[in-house]
């Protein structure tokens, strides 16, 4: 039994029991298995985790109270969309206060994208903003990285696995989903499909009332706290 487990560290008490009433002909219970792996502590070695990248994300991630403190903050994400076979990542940045909101279609999940949409970002804002929050995501690395250090934008990131910790994105792509895509407004035609998303985020900053920021519109919120000009409507236009 104690051979059998150590050959077979990682099966199971019931296929172990069953190979060993087809090796040597005599009936050993599943539960006699289980005794004599416990008894010899017969259990695989545990994988030793990364602690350098483990550590590294730790200290980079974000309080819920640092987020309320934070001015010009933005929050970022992708989002992988499948439509009509074909394959688009979505990439979005809201403002987290004042819900300002931008975003844009690719076919490719890089981080030069990623850097292409940050200059876009930075046109519609009029200036670079001062702090970004974004997951772990490989297009978030390398030449976006490169971008931020350049521009003297500071970064956060959210819990590695746990989308919930940046919920004002991803409550940002529900809307998008459910309150536009979801009516039909797409084309396959990547221009198209980018023209009909600047279209949506005109109807969002400018028209749709948040709840969240007393019923103003984001634009009317950042006019107000003077996160942005009076001319940013006039930037989303020259975005496409």
């Amino acid at each position: 039994m104690i051979d059998l487990r150590k050959r077979y560290i990682y099966w199971g008490k019931v296929k172990l029991a069953h190979v060993y009433r087809t090796k040597y002909g005599d009936e050993i219970s599943s539960w006699q298995f289980q005794r004599t792996i416990k008894a010899f502590n017969l259990y695989p070695i545990k994988k030793r985790k990364d602690k350098r990248r483990r550590n590294k994300a730790k200290k980079q991630l974000i309080s819920y109270d640092l987020r309320k403190k934070l001015k010009d903050l933005y929050c970022l994400d992708t989002k992988v969309l499948h439509l009509f076979g074909m394959k688009y990542y979505i990439l979005v940045a809201i403002a987290h206060k004042e819900k300002i909101a931008y975003s844009r279609a690719y076919t490719s999940h890089s981080s030069k994208t990623a850097a292409d949409f940050l200059e876009r970002l930075e046109y519609l804002l009029g200036r670079v903003p001062a702090v970004i929050l974004t997951d772990n995501g490989t297009e978030f690395a390398k030449h976006f990285s490169k971008a931020c250090k350049e521009k003297g934008i500071k970064r956060y990131f959210s819990k590695p696995r746990t989308p919930k910790d940046n919920p004002v994105v991803e409550r940002l792509i529900q809307t998008f989903i459910y309150e536009y895509l979801n009516d039909g407004n797409f084309s396959p035609d990547l221009e198209e499909f980018n023209r009909l998303i600047t279209e949506w985020l005109i109807e969002y900053n400018s028209i749709r009332p948040h709840q969240s920021l007393n019923y103003l519109t984001p634009l009317q919120c950042a006019e107000k706290t003077g996160l942005l000009s009076k001319r940013y409507s006039s930037r989303t236009l020259y975005l496409l």
